[in-house]
């Protein structure tokens, strides 16, 4: 083995243990049975604790069990994946989140360096994997057990592939890796345009593309023929551009630089402004590629500019909140950001360079890490081991028909305990459909969870509870002061709780407390007694 390919294999091993580290060692200091509850962990356990449970996906999707029959468009391996890790590790499913998944998140960064080193060099490949690794909103997008990274794994390999000359063989390589994506995420829309832009940069560069195009076709046709079984028989494109929505977090341009990491997008952003200057090779392609990224992140602040909020509920014009792009734009910039950074040294004499140098050493120095407060991130799970142990109690002494509600992250863990059994979805209302009036966009069930726990109104109470078949009722101190709904009554965090209501024992019936912590069983009972 030569010195260069030692020297890669021990920079590579590198990156993935710094990567490791940062992921996992605040998770160590912390119960492996809270994972970060950004990334909606708890939905991918609760689907792997009903397949552990049940032995079959969760179909109908567990989520809407409160609203109709809705079909699981989720993509299936994600669940599937955990349910196989706990199975050969013995872990419970928030442990293998917690300190299973960490090790393959490690691994993300490094298939983006073989595609910069085929393009560029193996130096510029390290700058650019380097920043990559270190960009706080990648680090910590890929480090709280969402699948996506999957994604982010396939992405630079199929841009390997295609930009190769085509093959039938290589074009079958792709579709089944482009299957295996699509199994997992539905990011893999994201490779698909990614792809796409490919093809139109090397029109735009005047190279044929006719090769390209059929390369792209069949992949994307083997793609979709070996995921037909989960997506043909519910028809879920059809759910997924006309019935599913996510919902809006607007984020002004200050709470993207945080969000991001400040010195990381300002620096992507010089970068992509020198790489438009300079003549770089693949130059159409990342400056389209940026482009896509910079409309998908910055997608909400666009509509909302042009007074089109309505258009966020739209799937093909604001797929996703626009902070869940970043780990993808952080491609573009950290390979614009390393050939900025590569060149700089031949463009601007020796002080200026110092300069520019020492400045953005400060400026990384004073806004890194540390100021991202990456640990509190990665360890923040919304919920505390007590709760926790509330939700293990509420699965063995509760059967198969009960629903308990409680707060947004606090009934997720509980439905992803128990794989169900949790009021689910107000988040994520449905669009154009013919059920359950109170699930549709923009919804109105948060605000009936809200009511719920805040009126004195026990008519009001008993309503909303045989609307959603709620049969027991979580209160927490914590849900109380940090507890989310979403709810358009009730902005920030916190749940006010009408304990006089709940205390009534001709209403409702304590059946678990651990000091603040009850758990109280709906007596519909009353209304006959």
């Amino acid at each position: 083995m030569d010195k260069e390919r030692k020297f890669e294999i021990i920079f590579l091993t590198c990156i993935y243990l710094l990567g490791l580290t940062i992921r996992i060692y605040p998770k160590l200091m912390v119960s492996p049975h809270l994972p970060s509850f950004l990334g909606d962990v708890w939905y991918r356990i609760c689907m792997a604790q009903y397949i552990l449970d049940h032995g079959r996906l969760p179909i109908p999707d567990i989520r809407y069990l409160a609203y109709g029959n809705v079909p699981l468009w989720y993509p299936p391996l994600s669940p599937l994946f955990l349910a196989f890790l706990s199975k050969i590790t013995t872990l419970d499913l928030p442990t293998v989140c917690t300190r299973v998944v960490p090790f393959f998140e490690a691994f993300t960064p490094i298939p983006f360096y073989f595609l910069v080193k085929k393009w560029y060099n193996g130096q510029i490949a390290r700058i650019s994997v380097l920043i990559l690794a270190l960009t706080p909103s990648f680090i910590y997008l890929t480090g709280i057990a969402d699948l996506q990274i999957f994604t982010l794994w396939i992405l630079p390999v199929a841009l390997i592939i295609i930009s190769e000359d085509y093959t039938i063989k290589r074009a079958i390589i792709l579709g089944i890796l482009l299957g295996i994506n699509f199994l997992f995420h539905l990011s893999y829309f994201v490779t698909l345009v990614t792809l796409l832009i490919y093809i139109l940069a090397e029109k735009i560069e005047k190279r044929p593309i006719k090769e390209k195009i059929k390369f792209f076709l069949i992949a994307t046709g083997v793609s979709l023929g070996i995921t037909a079984w989960w997506w043909a028989p519910d028809n879920l494109f059809k759910w997924w551009i006309f019935h599913i929505s996510t919902s809006t977090l607007l984020q002004g341009i200050t709470g993207h630089l945080e969000f991001y990491g400040a010195p990381f997008m300002i620096l992507g952003f010089i970068g992509f402004a020198y790489f438009c200057i300079k003549k770089f090779n693949y130059k159409a392609f990342i400056v389209l590629w940026c482009i896509f990224l910079f409309y998908e992140v910055f997608s909400e602040n666009i509509l909302d500019i042009l007074n089109k909020q309505g258009l966020m509920w739209e799937t093909v014009v604001r797929p996703i909140e626009g902070y869940r792009f970043y780990i993808f734009l952080a491609m573009p910039f950290s390979l614009v950001s390393a050939l900025f950074l590569d060149n700089i040294r031949k463009d601007l004499d020796r002080e200026v360079l110092e300069l520019a140098i020492i400045s953005a050493m400060l400026v990384i120095s004073l806004t890194g890490l540390s100021s991202y407060n990456i640990e509190w991130k990665l360890t923040n799970a919304g919920v505390n081991e007590r709760e926790y142990k509330a939700a293990l109690w509420f699965r063995e002494n509760t059967d198969e028909d009960a629903r308990i509600v409680a707060d947004y992250y606090t009934a997720q863990m509980f439905a992803g305990v128990c794989g169900g059994k949790a009021l689910l979805g107000g988040l994520f209302p449905l669009r154009n459909i013919d059920f359950n009036p109170y699930i549709r966009a923009p919804g109105q069930v948060q605000d009936d969870i809200y009511d719920f726990y805040s009126t004195d109104d026990i008519d009001l109470t008993f309503e909303i509870a045989k609307r959603y078949g709620i049969t027991h009722v979580f209160i927490s101190r914590n849900m109380e002061t940090s507890g989310w709904l979403g709810a358009y009554k009730a902005g920030g965090f916190g749940v006010p709780v009408n304990h006089g209501k709940f205390e009534n024992d001709k209403y409702f019936k304590l059946v678990y407390s651990d000091g603040d912590i009850e758990i109280y069983k709906i007596l519909y009972d009353h209304e006959t007694s």
